[in-house]
């Protein structure tokens, strides 16, 4: 009979908190030094002598910045020629922006896209968070419509990526139902559909159709 042997008992893998490689900070965040002293009479309780500074241990802990916004105002210069009667009139020209004489910044547009389509957050949500966190009232409305005009910004993009598809020898095609609310049938939803065209192995074009 051969000899018995006791193999060692199989440790379960260390939990992520318990392992120091979770808690490494990223390099990309900026860091803030804060100093944390010590009370003004800072002494020895047993011979009053004040106490002698040391080095300083460090707390590093990762923090969020409140969301804030404010009200930019650019003013545009304006200058005049004394000796010209016509013509003599200059004035600096207006920014660009995606939209033209909006109320929202192109880094507030573009922020609500990427939370809208990336993060899959609707945009009375978005209203909701900005009232809440910012205290600034912004209608799901008026998000709707800069979202609709940043869209149409896009029609290039979708013009170049048919043009792409179209240029391709086999196109995939597949296509989901949703559920939506219009005038033409009050009180009930309607099928429309999202069809996804795609070349095999590169992005696929979305497009909507309203359906009957």
């Amino acid at each position: 009979m051969p000899p018995l042997t006791v193999r060692p008992p199989i440790r379960p893998p260390k939990h992520p908190l318990n392992n120091r490689c979770a808690h490494r900070f990223p390099h990309t965040c900026p860091a803030r030094s804060a100093l944390s002293t010590c009370p003004p009479r800072s002494a020895c309780a047993s011979n009053a002598v004040a106490k002698k500074a040391h080095r300083l241990p460090d707390q590093r802990t990762t923090r969020l910045t409140p969301i804030e916004l404010y009200v930019e105002v650019t003013k545009r210069e304006k200058r005049a020629c004394a000796h010209c009667e016509k013509m003599g009139v200059s004035i600096a020209p207006v920014p660009g922006s995606i939209i033209e004489n909006g109320i929202l910044a192109d880094s507030l547009v573009v922020e609500t896209i990427i939370k809208k389509y990336c993060d899959h957050s609707p945009l009375y949500r978005q209203a909701a968070g900005v009232g809440r966190d910012a205290g600034v009232e912004i209608s799901q409305a008026a998000l709707s419509s800069f979202v609709l005009k940043a869209g149409e910004r896009l029609g290039c993009v979708v013009a170049a990526m048919k043009a792409s598809l179209l240029a391709g020898d086999y196109i995939q095609a597949d296509e989901t139902t949703v559920p939506v609310q219009s005038r033409r049938t009050k009180g009930k939803n309607h099928e429309a559909y999202f069809w996804e065209y795609r070349l095999p192995g590169e992005p696929g074009d979305l497009r909507f159709s309203n359906g009957a």
